[in-house]
């Protein structure tokens, strides 16, 4: 199936089991499984190359190229489970597209069951195209696109597709992201960025076209994107990415410990800790902003500004390590919102 530029394969192997017809019959208590390939699209996908395997709970029968398989295959009556995959996916990368499918199925003795294995696209893809807007704006590039640690660089007029994990990925140019957008598995999403500075402002706007599934949307995203605390924990540390966090304030960090907001004799004005939920308080899912001038600490520590505890604040800086940890320094843009 080709849409929007994109070939999707869809494959279907089928699994039978079976007794009647052979020339020879199983004992009661077993099953014949007969693997065929009842149909494949497409030349992309070599089917052949895949890797089959089939097991119980407690035995492996087949692990192999898909070619290599037995034609038939004797087995205890049981619950079984089948997956056939194209190739190991671990780290995002370009042109790695990855098909397959598994799932679990029973053998009944003495019946024929057939199981079907739809091959589909197991992670998730993404393209990027840029106007001649965007580059009169960042006439350099390249974008970076950052998720789980990986960054991968798309120059422009590359028209090359990366695949990720399902989850957000971050688009950075020129050190700022620029776009958080979310992947699907199964969805190769193309992006349009376009952009328009306006006096010292860059306005952008992200064409979303998603083929497979052939849902096409548009986002507005103002410089820079507000990010929530769990995705600006995901952004890599030593890329030194530039960033909005929107957060509720509910403590502060002393000796590498969360203080809580109302603490006895609370004396932290070096830094705020932001969460998405005014309940979180571990640092592992909030962020450490530091205040390293006195301009910050006046404006936003919880020392000069106690009524600022629970209430939610934008701030812009630098993602880096802090207290062993994701944080943001070099806080450069903050607003305060009271609701």
């Amino acid at each position: 199936m080709k849409t929007n530029g994109f070939v999707m394969v869809m494959s279907s192997i089928a699994l039978t089991a079976c007794t009647a017809g052979c020339n020879w019959i199983p004992e009661e208590e077993n099953a014949k499984i007969i693997f065929k390939v009842v149909g494949t699209k497409g030349a992309e996908v070599k089917i052949d190359d895949f890797t089959l395997k089939v097991s119980s709970d407690d035995k492996t029968y087949y692990d192999g190229r898909f070619a290599d398989r037995p034609q038939e295959m004797i087995v205890p009556a049981g619950d079984y489970s089948a997956k056939l995959i194209s190739g190991e996916f671990d780290t995002p990368r370009f042109d790695a597209p990855q098909f397959g499918d598994s799932l679990r199925f029973t053998l009944e003795a003495g019946q024929t069951s057939t199981v079907t294995l739809n091959c589909t696209l197991l992670n998730a893809g993404l393209k990027i195209s840029v106007t001649n807007n965007f580059k009169a704006v960042y006439p350099v590039g390249p974008l970076i696109v950052h998720q789980e640690g990986t960054s991968i660089e798309y120059t422009y007029g590359c028209d090359k597709t990366a695949y990720f994990h399902q989850g957000d990925a971050f688009i950075s140019c020129g050190g700022e992201i620029i776009a958080a957008v979310p992947l699907r598995n199964g969805v190769v999403t193309a992006l349009e960025l376009d952009a328009e500075k306006k006096g010292s402002t860059v306005a952008f706007l992200v064409n979303v076209g998603q083929a497979v599934i052939e849902e096409k949307t548009s986002i507005a995203v103002d410089s820079l994107p507000l990010l929530s605390v769990a995705q600006a924990k995901r952004l890599p540390t030593a890329d030194s990415l530039k960033a909005c966090v929107m957060g509720y304030i509910i403590g502060g960090v002393k000796n590498s410990k969360v203080v809580r907001a109302g603490s006895a004799d609370y004396s932290i004005s070096s830094n705020i800790l932001l969460a998405d939920n005014p309940s979180d308080s571990t640092l592992a899912v909030c962020l450490p902003v530091e205040l390293k001038t006195q301009a910050l600490q006046n404006a936003l520590s919880l020392t000069s500004n106690p009524s600022l505890a629970g209430c939610r604040v934008h701030v812009q800086g630098t993602v880096l390590t802090y207290f062993s940890t994701a944080g943001l320094k070099a806080v450069c843009d903050y607003t305060v919102n009271s609701q």
